[in-house]
């Protein structure tokens, strides 16, 4: 069974935390693996916005007025999704930010060992 993109993240977040026991092939390995999920996660983020903007469109109508029809939406299905979608988001860009700074940090160890 093919495992979700949330299994995923939480799976790298875990092997992460635990980065200098990778070394810098596998962060490296680690980093483009990650870059290939986000753009996976913008896709998925991009279709859940879709589905919640059809849903404040629906609730406008039935409301009458964009204050209430966003304060139901935001207590909607969609957007829950959307939320959890742009969070994982942010969460595989600051993954991503970390594995840079371990490189450059063992690049420059390196460079100073040679």
């Amino acid at each position: 069974m093919a495992q979700t993109i949330r299994e995923v993240i939480t799976e790298k977040s875990l092997l992460l935390r635990d980065i200098d026991t990778l070394g810098p092939a596998q962060a490296a390995k680690e980093l483009v693996e990650l870059s290939s999920l986000l753009s996976s996660l913008n896709k998925e983020t991009s279709d859940a916005n879709y589905w919640l903007n059809i849903k404040k469109m629906e609730l406008l109508k039935e409301h009458g007025t964009a204050a209430k029809a966003k304060i139901y939406a935001e207590a909607s299905p969609e957007w829950k999704d959307w939320n959890e979608r742009v969070m994982q988001g942010k969460a595989v860009e600051e993954m991503i930010r970390a594995i840079k700074y371990y490189l450059r940090a063992a690049e420059e160890e390196y460079k100073l060992t040679r």
